[in-house]
């Protein structure tokens, strides 16, 4: 049954009568829709009429059944084979009234969806997003921000916690829909929060991801033919449209990571068909692809209005929708009818964090339901990124570890004695040690039912984010995966969260501290467990380097410690030989020594793909690379890609064994030859090109590498229209991908982060959350340009690489790298293509008054005259810090509310690298005394400064006929490169010169946003800590502060004699 689709707010469309439904199905119309409308397929037979203007109502069942009996036949359809649609029964149709007659529509979310997924709930969602009226009276002029909030908080009001979600969004929705998971995901109210960690699947129609110039050139003829009559329209919704905007981009930019950290599943759809009166489609391609390789993206033989409506369960483009939708519920379907801990080790926390609202937490008795929240706690994002990022390995290899005897002792327990629960693998760099602890846990993961033990792994990753190279994530997820099959030890390990736990706040705010948890641990094996637990923790040696000895001793000391109480605690370490550290009673294998029948194995698999086995000197050929590989797997690869390329370019087989005869074993070698014959240009290329892909302060997606090609070329380009019309332009993926494996010499690969990897594992443990939507081998695949080996990242940073490209990078070549990174951004935000955005900003800005400002002061007045001034412990002043930045918030709040109907949201700065400047004190002044500035200031840090964001009421949008994707990257990081030049000593003084530029500074401070127009370099600099900048700035020029309300220091004195006023008074 359902009720009456509401204009706006959501309706249940379909809620099934019997049971409790396992998820929620939301949906959300496009610009101009409606939430009936938009998704009803008008049923053309005789008396049929246009849908009417009115919300639809359900007819009576006289006038229903007359007219279900003239549609009968059209509903009828033959008994499909394809799962999971059954079309044996006939669908009922919506009727609803027009005029006294009854109007038939197959509205799918609740006429047809529930067949494939009855045990849902499907919830309609609308707001107006009309850009014109033409009945009198003024429209809705919220901002896609709006209807997000009003989405979020909705949801929160009709969900039940810990049911999870499915968006279907069409055209807008689509942008309101990632908008409102960006909100949820930057709440601190568990309630919000859940709504993105409850996120199971998100379906795309013709959603214009970087901006629809279509649809904003119909909207603007429209809004101008009618505000003409004196009309009222809708800018913001025009502006959020503009093709490639800041709004938009920035969303798009928030989604991707919000993908990668929460693993929902995406699918998008695409209009196959173009609009009869435009000739051509509203969202081309381009713009309703996110440009990232997990959407594996469909098109539906439908325009851009018809394409979310469907005739039939027979209709090709419904049994698209049906089967996507289908496939994420009937796994949801499996996961909720399975124990707990068979999904928990993949499973994002959703369900755990979100059980509940922060209130009624504190009063929950349910035990089950506290345990996974505390457990919730423990959960982090990347908690398996980078297993899941490892390969597989290849068939019929791994085996001799399983075989050894060293192995077999350890994993069975029949000589305890001799290794006390602890092994040790060790391998050279490229050896295959992942791969084999990977293998190993699957292994144990199929066996701990039958063998009655449990099993967990951690996989350190030295490029990671903090917690994978740390000891508190490794604590942290062993913890996630062993606590729930110990009931005991999550008794004890909830004690200690609930005397963490903040009151009103939640799991989420626990901040747990590795010393708690590695006590935890290690008390959990002080008495006898209920089972056997194997514990495998790859690369030990990319674990945060003062941490590594002691961690390896606390193994040691856990396992010795157990073996002497009786606990069956098996922990198996793996790393390079490096460092040396010695442990007694522990055994070790030497992978090097005992994996040349797996490296045969590949060499073998690589030749029959390749060359022909059966050509004389083909046995030779392998065993000379045998020979040499020295155990090295990585150099093996390496060696087949360059022998088997030769080969296509046809040498013959004494070639191919001289070649290889001459390459050097050892991999620093290696790598330093293949870049030994490259001609000046290439030499200058690959240059830059390194310098990217090893010292990015963040991996860089392929589309973005785009625009990382085409600018680190000389010379350089003045427009993305140049780069499209020179001969370096890559029209597609494939050709970047060419590319970069050219310029890399196989080095640095475009990486496929499989996010379901441990469905294949044989074990049932279902993740719901896996990153696609396609059933393919694909499924879950994220493209992100990365080097192929962590050794390739240790010959830049710590080895001669970069020296070995240029011999005048020998002395400082990191700090010159992350300069050069620097100059590359400020040649791309010189592009032509951004210079109405430049003008349209500085515009705004210009616009601004200081209203806010003093409404900001008003409320720190207030937050510091009741500040206690007396104590002066360090949990005073922090008090006095959070008290102080009140006013800040109330001015962020203010700005919010003022600027609602902007297409660019006013940001706080953030207080990261702020100097110890007071804000009295005149910086040039203070440098030239010799005062430090990289010191912290709690002073300065209270009167931060804000964006001047532009509003679309004042200026129009920019439609970018290219879109910038490297611009957000440009933008943000271009001086936590210079932080980072600075922290190793290298010489601003070129890129200095290029900053001073008065034009250029202008131009990254417009593009920035969240620096007042105004702000000096110097001062800029100053306040990020970076002190060599500083003084290099005022040796170069003579330029003085400007006056006190144009820059962050002036501010500063300006909010302090406002505040003085105020106090007086």
């Amino acid at each position: 049954m359902r009720s009456r689709i509401l204009d706006t707010g959501i309706s249940v469309a379909y809620e099934p009568e019997n049971g409790s439904p396992i998820v929620d199905v939301v949906f959300v119309h496009g610009l101009h829709g409606h939430p009936f409308k938009s998704w009803a397929y008008h049923l053309d037979f005789p008396g049929a009429h246009e849908l009417p203007a009115t919300t639809p109502v359900t007819v009576g069942k006289t006038e229903r059944g007359s007219v279900i009996h003239r549609v009968a036949v059209h509903l009828r359809r033959k008994s499909s084979k394809a799962a999971p649609i059954d079309s044996t029964e006939s669908a009922s149709p919506t009727c609803t009234m027009e005029n006294g007659a009854p109007v038939a529509h197959i509205f799918w979310p609740s006429d047809l969806l529930p067949k494939q997924c009855p045990n849902s709930r499907i919830l309609m969602f609308g707001y107006d997003s009309k850009i014109t009226k033409y009945a009198a009276g003024a429209i809705n002029q919220n901002s896609i921000l709006s209807h997000s909030k009003d989405l979020l908080f909705a949801l929160c009001r009709e969900r039940i916690p810990n049911r999870p979600l499915i968006f279907v969004a069409h055209s807008l929705g689509g942008i309101i829909v990632k908008e409102m998971l960006a909100q949820s995901s930057t709440s601190i109210e568990p309630e919000y929060k859940s709504i993105v960690e409850c996120t199971a699947k998100i379906v795309f129609l013709g959603t214009p991801h970087r901006g629809s110039q279509d649809v904003a050139a119909l909207g603007e003829i429209a809004r101008s033919i009618i505000s003409s009559l004196g009309m009222e329209t809708t800018p913001t919704i025009l502006d959020a449209l503009g093709l490639k905007s800041s709004d938009l981009n920035r969303a798009q930019e928030q989604f991707s990571k919000l993908w990668q950290e929460y693993d929902f599943q995406v699918k998008t759809f695409q209009e196959g068909l173009s609009l009869a009166k435009l000739g051509k489609k509203i969202v081309p391609d381009y713009s309703s692809s996110i440009g990232d390789h997990r959407e594996h993206s469909e098109t539906l033989q439908a325009n851009h209005q018809q394409m979310c409506r469907y005739s039939g369960i027979d209709d090709p483009n419904y049994r698209k929708i049906a089967g996507e939708l289908y496939s994420i519920y009937s796994s949801l379907a499996r996961l909720n009818s399975t124990k707990p801990r068979r999904s928990r080790q993949t499973q994002s926390p959703g369900s755990i964090l979100s059980a509940t609202s922060s209130k009624e937490l504190l009063h929950v008795t349910n035990d089950t339901q506290v345990n996974d929240v505390c457990l919730g706690s423990l959960w982090f994002p990347a908690i398996n990124t980078r297993h899941q990022s490892l390969e597989k390995p290849a068939d019929n290899t791994c085996s001799w570890l399983f075989n050894h005897v060293i192995y077999q002792e350890w994993f069975n327990g029949s000589d305890r004695q001799k290794n006390h629960g602890l092994l040790w693998l060790k391998g050279k760099p490229g050896s295959g040690k992942s791969i084999l602890i990977k293998e190993a846990f699957r292994r144990a993961a199929l066996e701990q039912d039958e063998s009655n033990h449990c099993s967990a792994a951690f996989f350190f990753c030295a490029n990671g984010n903090k917690l994978e190279r740390s000891c508190l994530g490794l604590f942290k997820s062993l913890l996630y995966q062993l606590l729930p099959e110990d009931r005991m030890q999550i008794k004890r390990l909830q004690k200690l969260w609930e005397k963490k736990k903040v009151p009103y706040s939640g799991a989420a705010t626990v901040a747990w501290q590795e010393t708690e948890l590695e006590s935890f641990f290690e008390s959990m094996f002080m008495d006898q467990p209920r089972k056997k637990t194997i514990i495998f923790i790859d690369a030990i040696d990319e674990c945060d380097e003062p941490k590594i000895r002691p961690m390896v001793y606390f193994w040691r000391k856990v396992t010795s410690s157990a073996y002497n109480q009786g606990v069956d605690l098996n922990v198996c370490l793996s790393s390079r030989h490096f460092p040396t550290i010695t442990l007694s009673n522990c055994p070790e294998i030497i992978i090097e020594q005992h994996n040349s029948h797996d490296i045969a194995t590949y060499v073998d698999y690589k030749f029959q793909l390749g060359i022909v086995t059966q050509i004389p000197q083909w046995e030779l050929l392998r065993d000379t690379i045998l020979r040499k590989s020295a155990g090295i797997f990585l150099w093996v690869a390496l060696v087949m890609e360059d022998v088997i390329k030769s080969w296509d370019n046809g040498y013959g087989m004494p070639f191919l064994i001289k070649q290889v005869m001459d390459i050097p074993d050892a991999l620093e070698t290696l790598f330093s030859n293949m870049f030994s014959n490259l001609n000046p240009e290439m030499r200058e290329l690959t240059i830059k090109f390194f310098q990217w892909a090893i010292l990015a302060t963040a991996p860089l997606r392929l589309h973005e590498w785009h625009h990382v090609m085409a600018f680190i070329r000389q010379p350089a380009l003045s427009s993305l229209k140049e780069w499209r019309q020179s001969v370096n332009f890559t029209e597609n993926d494939e050709q970047l991908e060419k590319q970069i494996r050219s310029v890399s010499r196989g080095l640095v690969e475009v990486k496929r982060v499989a996010a379901d990897d441990f469905q294949d594992s044989g074990v049932e443990k279902i993740s719901v959350y896996a990153g696609a939507g396609s059933l393919n081998q694909e499924n879950g695949n994220t493209r992100i340009v990365q080097v192929i080996h962590e050794s390739v990242r240790d010959f830049f940073l710590k080895g001669n690489g970069f020296s070995v490209l240029d011999s005048n990078l020998r002395l400082n070549p990191i700090g010159i790298g992350h300069l050069s990174i620097m100059n590359t951004c400020l040649d791309y935000l010189n592009i032509a293509e951004l210079d109405a955005l430049v003008e349209a900003r500085i515009h705004a800005a210009k616009s601004q008054d200081r209203q806010l400002l003093s409404d900001c002061m008003r409320g720190l007045t207030e937050s510091i005259c009741s500040t206690n001034s007396s104590s002066d412990s360090s949990f005073e002043r922090d008090r006095d810090l959070k008290n102080s930045n009140t006013g800040l918030s109330q001015y962020h709040q203010l700005s919010m509310k003022r600027g609602e109907n902007t297409s660019v949201f006013a940001m706080l700065k953030s207080f990261d690298y702020t100097p110890n400047i007071e804000p009295n004190i005149d910086v040039v002044e203070w440098v030239k005394q010799g005062h430090p500035v990289s010191a912290r200031s709690s002073s300065l840090r209270s009167f931060t400064h804000v964006s001047l964001a532009h509003s679309s009421e004042i200026s129009r949008p920019q439609r970018l006929k290219d879109y910038p994707a490297l611009l957000s990257y440009a933008t943000v990081k271009l001086f936590a490169h210079a932080k980072l030049a600075d922290d190793v000593g290298a010489d601003p003084s070129p890129i200095v010169k290029r900053l001073i530029d008065e034009i250029t500074w202008a131009r990254w401070i417009a593009l920035k946003e969240d620096i007042p127009q105004g702000t000096k370099f110097v001062t800029y600099a100053a306040n990020r800590g970076i002190s060599s900048w500083v003084k290099v700035i005022l040796h170069d020029t003579t330029t003085k502060l400007p006056s006190p309300s144009s820059v962050i220091v002036g501010d500063v004195k300006f909010a302090v004699s406002q505040l003085k006023t105020t106090i007086n008074v």
